[in-house]
This record gives structure tokens, C-alpha cells and sequence, in this order.
């Protein structure tokens, strides 16, 4: 039976893993996984080599489709920075060795299928797009009433940097060139005496709330070194339970900081609510207060965001990948039958 259905693929590029799934799309919204699978980036090896493991991915998964039917849909890929929606090219991120290649034409070519629909988009609009479809969107619809389809949602990605997306009525929002929810590089901080960032700017968000500027936050504050072994988010945050220590004072200072952020985008995009994921993401703590504390700070007081922890794990990039294909699919159908 299943070899009936249509296959499409998600690949989430990060700096530190690449991860593919096969989905088979059953009676909308229904899929079945048929397969998972994680390899290493080692970017340090160059894009040469990162475009052959992505293939080797690729070709992996597609080995695994039922073999009455070895054809696939589609391939969409998430990219950790901006990606122009017309030229495809990753146009900027912390990732740089993908920064103006032209990675969907190179897998075409190392794929040897050239018809063969791939689309390239930055990973936090992957994130958010998944997580409102199938994770925190379905939550809020539970408790609200709006389905997904016609919230406005913001995803944000803590992690080695910051990244955003935006879903608003089930579409992601990109802007002209892609740099949409960049909001990583928004400021946070001073642009003149703020922490420098590697775009050049200072007092970017992404120096004050990614997962790297925790850990810097705790050498610079305890001029120590964080033991062996340990997640570093985890061991700072649980330290921080003893008020007196340095780490009460590292995690108060992010947890104001990420009040305010979050306070900002909901005086400029007035959300149903965000979803958040990443490293950062995980810590628990982290949520205590901060739904009452933006909507104290917000400029309009009815203006009362959800603030929801990711609901898919760290599969909702590369399941939000795997729905670009989807939503290519279905504006194809669309298309056909206006025709008709």
C-alpha cells in the first residue's frame, strides 16, 4: 500500500550535523516517516566535501523507498542563514562555507536529475513552519480555537546563533530577498558600544541570547572553565538555583534579555504566539514568568503572546524541510485544478 503514496524529502543542514528524513504522504495531513538518518557536517573539510555527504545522504534514504516505487516528489533542504527565495543562494549566516553557493543546482548535478524539484530555505522558517503545523500550533489551536492555518506564529531558534521565522496564515513570511525574521542581527544591545558580532554590527540579539554567548557570559563573569563532560546551557542553568552564585546572576541577565527581545517582536509583528527551539530552548526555567513579563512590557496590553517550548524535538527543521515539498505539491494541485 505504501508504494502508492508520494515520497518527498527534508535535509537540515547544521554546523555540526546533517539530518535527512523520507516521508510518505498518506490522506492530507497524514505521513508516515519511513526513514531517519544523521551523519557529521565537518564543515572544516570545505563545501566540496559537504555537497558529496549530503548526496551520499540523500542517496541513502532514496534506497530505502519501497521498490515498486522509486520515485520522488521532491528534496527541500533547510540552510542555517538567509536565503534569497528567487536565486536560491544562501546569501548570509554564520555557516559561511554555503554563503553563494549554488547548492541546489550542485545536488541536481550530483544527483544526475536535473528535473528533479529541490528548494533551499533558511532553517528557522523550516523550524517554525513544522512546529506550527504539526507542534505548538496544534497546542494552540487546542486551547485557543484558531487552527493553524490562520495563526501568526514566530519561531525562535537559540542555539549556536539566533535565527527567526515567521508563519502567518500558514505561509512563511521571507521579505524581498529572504533576510525576513533575521532577528538574530536586530539590536539588543548598544550599536555603538554593544558586543561586536561577526556581521560587523554591535549589540546584535544573537551576542546576548545565542547558546555560544551563554558560555561566554559564563567565562567572562566566573573567569573559570565549565567541567568536562556536561551539557554547558544545562550545567549553567541548574547552577543557578543558589541565588548567591554567579550563575543566578548569568541566567537572570539572559532571561531579562530574552524578555526584551521578545517584547520587541511583539510590538512589531503582535503574534498569536512563539515557539521556541534550540539548545536554550531546553532549559525549563527559562519560561517561569516570561509569558506575564511581555505582556507587562508590551506596548499594547492586550497584546498577550503564548511563549511555547518546541513541541517536536529537534526533528521540527527537518520535518519543516520535508514541507516545502508538501506545499509545493499542493499549490501544483491547486493550480491544475483552476485549470480544469
Amino acid at each position: 500500500m505504501v508504494s502508492s503514496y508520494k515520497f518527498i524529502m527534508g535535509i537540515d543542514v547544521g554546523g555540526t550535523k546533517i539530518e535527512g528524513v523520507l516521508l510518505a504522504l498518506k490522506k492530507d495531513p497524514e505521513f508516515e516517516i519511513i526513514e531517519r538518518k544523521r551523519i557529521p557536517t565537518l564543515r572544516k573539510k570545505g563545501y566540496s566535501s559537504v555537497l558529496t555527504r549530503i548526496t551520499e545522504l540523500i542517496e541513502g534514504l532514496v534506497h530505502q523507498l519501497p521498490h515498486k516505487s522509486r520515485s520522488l516528489s521532491g528534496i527541500g533542504v533547510g540552510l542555517p542563514g538567509t536565503v534569497d527565495p528567487e536565486s536560491q543562494l544562501m546569501l548570509n549566516g554564520n555557516t559561511s562555507l554555503f554563503v553563494g553557493q549554488s547548492l541546489k543546482y550542485d545536488l541536481k548535478k550530483t544527483l544526475r536529475n536535473e528535473a528533479l524539484p529541490i528548494l533551499i530555505e533558511n532553517d528557522a522558517n523550516c523550524f517554525t513552519l513544522a512546529e506550527t503545523k504539526m507542534g505548538a500550533g496544534l497546542l494552540y489551536e487546542k486551547g485557543v480555537g484558531i487552527p493553524w492555518k490562520e495563526q501568526i506564529s514566530i519561531g525562535i531558534i537559540l542555539g549556536t546563533g539566533v535565527g527567526g521565522g515567521l508563519v502567518h496564515q500558514g505561509q512563511i513570511f521571507r521579505g524581498r530577498k529572504g533576510g525576513g525574521l533575521e532577528v538574530g542581527h536586530g539590536p539588543l544591545g548598544s550599536r555603538l558600544e554593544g558586543r561586536p558580532c561577526f556581521c560587523g554590527l554591535r549589540g546584535c540579539a544573537e551576542t546576548y541570547l545565542s547558546g555560544t554567548a551563554l558560555i561566554e557570559d559564563f567565562k567572562r563573569e566566573s573567569h573559570g572553565l565549565l567541567p568536562e563532560g556536561v551539557d554547558p546551557g544545562s550545567f549553567i542553568f541548574e547552577q543557578s538555583e543558589d541565588k548567591s552564585s554567579i550563575f543566578y546572576k548569568i541566567v537572570s541577565n539572559y532571561k531579562r534579555n530574552l524578555s526584551l527581545f521578545l517584547v520587541n517582536l511583539t510590538n512589531i509583528f503582535d503574534p498569536d504566539y512563539f515557539v521556541l527551539g534550540g539548545g536554550v530552548s531546553k532549559q525549563l526555567s527559562l519560561y517561569q514568568g516570561l509569558e506575564k513579563d511581555i505582556i507587562a512590557k508590551s506596548f499594547v496590553p492586550e497584546s498577550s503572546p503564548k511563549v511555547y517550548q518546541h513541541k517536536l524535538g529537534d526533528s521540527a527543521g527537518v520535518l519543516g524541510a520535508a514541507f516545502l515539498i508538501k506545499s509545493l505539491l499542493d499549490s501544483n494541485k491547486n493550480q491544475a485544478q483552476q485549470l480544469l
